[in-house]
C-alpha cells in the first residue's frame, strides 16, 4: 500500500496548529476531528465528525473517520461495559456505507472486512462462521483493489491464527460454509502478518497481532520482539495507545522490563 493511502486509512495526518479551527464548514468539521482524535478524545472526535457528516453524508473522507472512530470506541469498550456491541455495530453501518458507495476503494472492503469480524465475538457459531467467510472475502477483496494494503494482511493473519484454534464442530460447519477444506495455520498467521509490516513498518496493529500468533506458537523469544517493537511506534489515537499499554502489561508477564 502506498504510504499516503496508509496515512489517510489511518488518520496519521498530523493536526497543525493548537486548539479547535474557527468555523461551520464541513473541512472545519472534519480539522477539529482529526485533531481531538490524535489527541485522544475520541468523543468530541466524533461528535466533530458527526456534524461533518451532516453537511457531506456520502463523503468518503467523513466515512471513513466515522467507520474508524466508532470502531476504535467499541474496541476501547470492550470488556468494561455493555456497549461495546453497539459502537461496533455502528462502525459496520458506516463501511456498509462506504462500500455501497466506494466500491473500488481498498479502504471500503477493510473496513466492512474489520468491522464484521469485530462482532464476530457476539455471535454464536454459525453465523460466526458464516461472517469469518465475509471478513476473508472482503479483505481478499481489498488486497486484489491494492495489493500493498498492509492491513488488509493483518486481518487475514488474525484470521488464520483465529482459524487454527476451532474444534471439530466448528471445522465441519465451516466446510459447509467456506465449501473446502477449512484449516487455519499459525504459520499463515505469521507469514500474513509480516508481510503487512514489511508494507508498513508503522504499522503497530502487525507487531500486536504478530505477538499473540508468536505467543500461540510458544516462541517466546519472537513474542517479546514483537512488543519491544511495537512500543517504539509513538501512538497516534487511544486504540493504538491502549495497544501499547497491553504490550507493557505483556512484557511484564514475561518478567521483562519494556
Amino acid at each position: 500500500m502506498k504510504a499516503a493511502s496508509i496515512l489517510i486509512l489511518l488518520f496519521i495526518v498530523r493536526p497543525a496548529g493548537d486548539g479547535p479551527a474557527s468555523g461551520d464548514s464541513y473541512a472545519v468539521h472534519l480539522l477539529n476531528g482529526d485533531r481531538y482524535y490524535h489527541a485522544f478524545d475520541n468523543t468530541r472526535a466524533l461528535a466533530e465528525y458527526q456534524r461533518a457528516y451532516q453537511m457531506a453524508p456520502d463523503s468518503f473522507e467523513t466515512l471513513l473517520r466515522l467507520v474508524n472512530v466508532y470502531n476504535d470506541i467499541g474496541r476501547l469498550k470492550l470488556r468494561k461495559d455493555d456497549s461495546s456491541e453497539v459502537y461496533y455495530r455502528m462502525s459496520l453501518e458506516y463501511a456498509d456505507s462506504l462500500v455501497r458507495h466506494f466500491p473500488n476503494r481498498a479502504e471500503s472492503h477493510f473496513w466492512l472486512a474489520l468491522c464484521e469480524g469485530s462482532l464476530i465475538p457476539f455471535l454464536g457459531v454459525k453465523p460466526k462462521i458464516a461472517t469469518s467467510r465475509k471478513v476473508v472475502e472482503e479483505a481478499n477483496r481489498a488486497i486484489q483493489i491494492d495489493s500493498g494494503f498492509a492491513l488488509a494482511y493483518t486481518v487475514l493473519g488474525i484470521f488464520q491464527r483465529q482459524a487454527s484454534r476451532i474444534n471439530w464442530f466448528e471445522r465441519m460447519l465451516a466446510n459447509v460454509v467456506f465449501g473446502a477444506n477449512f484449516s487455519g495455520s499459525l504459520t499463515a498467521s505469521e507469514t500474513l502478518l509480516r508481510k503487512s509490516i514489511l508494507l508498513d513498518p508503522s504499522n503497530s496493529y502487525g507487531y500486536y497481532e504478530l505477538y499473540w500468533t508468536y505467543r500461540a506458537m510458544q516462541d517466546s523469544v519472537r513474542a517479546v520482539q514483537s512488543l519491544r517493537t511495537l512500543l517504539t511506534i509513538a501512538p497516534t489515537n487511544s486504540r493504538e495507545q491502549l495497544q501499547a499499554e497491553d504490550a507493557k502489561r505483556q512484557l511484564a508477564l514475561f518478567g521483562r522490563n519494556p
